[in-house]
């Protein structure tokens, strides 16, 4: 079996991190455009065959009045009306391409896209979504999808049936919450069992 098995973002210092998981999602290539210097140290720093999972940014995702916006410092040249909701907008597919680039820096194989609660299961949200996915260059990536509010909800019942599920299967388990990493190591042992 290789369920991989992290949290979203470095909960504990990295190094304490890296010794006891294999894998993690990047939660600053959500908010904002950063220096290629940041993911180049990461990849150095990490053990070999250490995995970053890359979150898509927030200007696909989100739109521009929603309060994760105010962590952004590179937004002069941005058409904020024309982001977000995955619109089938230039400007939408222009922000896929960074997240690109950091990719081939950091070696990553997947990426993933967080919807906000307010990207509810509405037939333009489902039609937009279908666009991107289905124009964009996914350069052998694996592409993945985190919706929040409306779209799903996971119970410990839910866990142990999806635990069950994906013995003798591939795939990728990411926690983001509050008790990501006490969750993420539970979640371990019932995968592990």
């Amino acid at each position: 079996m290789n369920i991989k098995i992290g949290c979203c973002g470095f909960p504990v210092v990295r190094n304490d991190y890296y010794r006891n998981y294999n894998i993690v999602e990047v939660q600053w290539t959500f908010y904002d455009f950063v220096e290629k210097k940041t993911p180049e140290k990461w990849r150095v720093e990490a053990p070999e065959g250490f995995e970053f999972v890359l979150k898509a940014f927030q200007f696909i995702t989100h739109s521009a009045n929603l309060p994760t916006y105010k962590r952004v410092r590179h937004i002069e040249n941005l058409n904020l009306h024309k982001l977000g909701n995955f619109q089938p907008s230039k400007e939408v597919f222009n922000c896929f391409e960074t997240p690109l680039e950091y990719a081939e820096i950091l070696k990553t194989q997947f990426i993933i896209f967080q919807s906000p609660a307010s990207f509810m299961p509405a037939r333009e949200n489902i039609k937009n979504m279908a666009k991107f996915f289905n124009n964009i260059e996914r350069k052998g990536l694996i592409l993945g999808w985190e919706p929040r509010g409306k779209w799903s909800s996971a119970t410990d019942i839910e866990l142990k049936t999806l635990a069950q599920k994906i013995k003798g299967k591939t795939g990728y388990i990411m926690f983001n919450n509050t008790t990501m990493l006490a969750d993420s190591q539970r979640f371990a042992e019932m995968v592990n069992k």
